[in-house]
């Protein structure tokens, strides 16, 4: 009888051998991200029906309440090359079978148990080893969490299925170890977040330090067009492309390539296999250029979602709604505005903070920000971080509001800013949007 087999563990090749055993075995694999609190980690497992469990060692739990279901992985190196035996004992499937339960993260703290099949995960791996044009002998460095589907699918599993040669990082690896790494193991190829592609900006990371890097890829969340272009000017030599995707898409859903003439900000044009379309809310299409809601049809969507006691539901919905609003233009390229349940409403206009918070941040003195409606209902605050956590002078200000003034309309702008220690965080690094959410 087939079985869901949990995993929790931080990125190392013994994570990997045990989720190709469970694979092997026809069963499927429950993975956990290491830095949920393990309360919340066993109600997941609980739901999920687990009947067994593999910990990696280090993550604290208590082990009285699962012993019965626990076997324990190794602790992890920092940098791991991945053995030739790795890549022999990864079989191609294509069933309908479960393959993995993966728990999202969303910004209001809840999770969703996503079922994908062997079938949707390696379809969608072979879509993007179509795109993302890398072979032997080049490298791969694999530095986010390997529990993220983007991660799994679109860089492991790529890996396995096509001998790509990977280095694999710890996934809590600090950004300057990653950039010594990468000229050390001679890494060609990454895939980042926007904020580590931040830090790549804002830290001025020599170009002799990214001797061996050909190939830049960002996913996860939105990587503002200034940005984009900064670190394109820096590093001219490099491809920096975007990618954007969703667990329940298998994940990923459009990307940039080296071959097309991409546009900064843009996430580039729908893949193999996948189509996307912009409609409004009485679910009609909207023209190019015109904002809404975006869908996506595929043949690598879920099966369903883990909602209790290992019972599922299907979806029989053709198209999946990201919950994302964008707008494509005429020549298909996607971009993202930010999430529909982020929108607000400003005196009868709709506001994307993700948007502002792009171009605040583009100013160079602030480290992260989050834009909230303020008490008067009718007006924006920022909430905001700095490296070296003092408050912005008077100029720095005069300068954000500059910039804000050219490119923003007046009801987008905030009227205060607000000094912050920290920004409430989801384990995925996504901003959690709520009031309880600002520290």
């Amino acid at each position: 009888m087939k079985q869901r087999i949990g995993l929790i563990g931080n990125n190392s090749i013994e994570f990997i051998n045990i989720l190709l055993d469970i694979w092997n075995q026809g069963n499927c694999a429950v993975i956990i991200d290491f830095r949920i609190p393990f309360l919340k980690a066993f109600e997941l497992l609980k739901i999920a029906n687990v009947t067994k469990c593999y910990i990696q060692l280090g993550y604290p739990h208590e082990s009285d309440k699962t012993l019965d279901i626990i076997e324990y992985l190794c602790k992890t190196p920092k940098v791991m090359s991945a053995p030739k035996w790795l890549y022999d004992k990864f079989h191609n499937k294509y069933s309908n079978e479960e393959a993995v339960v993966l728990y999202s993260s969303g910004t209001t703290g809840n999770s969703k148990g996503v079922i994908l099949s062997h079938y949707a995960i390696n379809t969608n791996a072979d879509a993007i080893y179509k795109y993302m044009d890398i072979s032997y002998p080049e490298s791969f460095a694999i530095i986010k969490s390997l529990c993220h589907v983007s991660t799994l699918v679109g860089e492991l599993l790529v890996c396995l299925k096509y001998h790509i040669n990977f280095i694999l990082f710890s996934s809590q690896m600090m950004f300057r170890e990653i950039i010594s790494n990468i000229q050390k193991f001679q890494i060609n190829t990454i895939c980042i977040n926007p904020t580590l592609m931040w830090f790549l900006y804002k830290y001025n990371v020599q170009k002799e330090d990214l001797l061996s890097l050909k190939t830049i890829y960002t996913s996860g969340a939105i990587l503002s067009q200034e940005l984009h272009m900064n670190i394109k000017q820096r590093y001219p030599d490099k491809y920096i492309l975007n990618v954007y995707g969703l667990t329940e898409a298998g994940p990923r859903v459009t990307a940039q390539t080296k071959v097309s003439n991409n546009i900064a900000g843009s996430v580039g044009k729908p893949i193999d296999g996948v189509e996307v379309k912009i409609i409004n809310r009485n679910g009609q299409n909207v023209a190019a250029n015109e904002p809404g809601i975006i869908i996506v049809k595929t043949k690598t969507k879920y099966s369903g979602y883990v909602v209790n006691e290992g019972i599922s539901y299907n979806t029989q919905d053709v198209w999946i709604d990201t919950k994302d609003i964008g707008y494509l233009t005429t020549e298909n390229e996607l971009f993202i505005l930010g999430r529909a349940d982020n929108m607000i409403n400003i005196n009868s206009h709709n506001v994307y903070p993700e948007t502002i918070e792009e171009v605040i941040m583009s100013c160079g003195r602030v480290q992260e920000c989050l834009i909230c409606k303020a008490d008067d209902e009718e007006s924006l605050i920022c909430y905001y971080t700095t490296d070296n956590e003092r408050e912005l002078d008077d100029s720095s200000l005069l300068d954000i509001k500059c910039v804000c003034n050219m490119v923003l309309a007046p009801y987008e702008i905030p009227k205060k800013f607000i000094l912050k220690k920290n920004l409430e965080k989801t384990y995925s690094g996504k901003l959690i949007r709520n009031y309880g959410g600002i520290l």
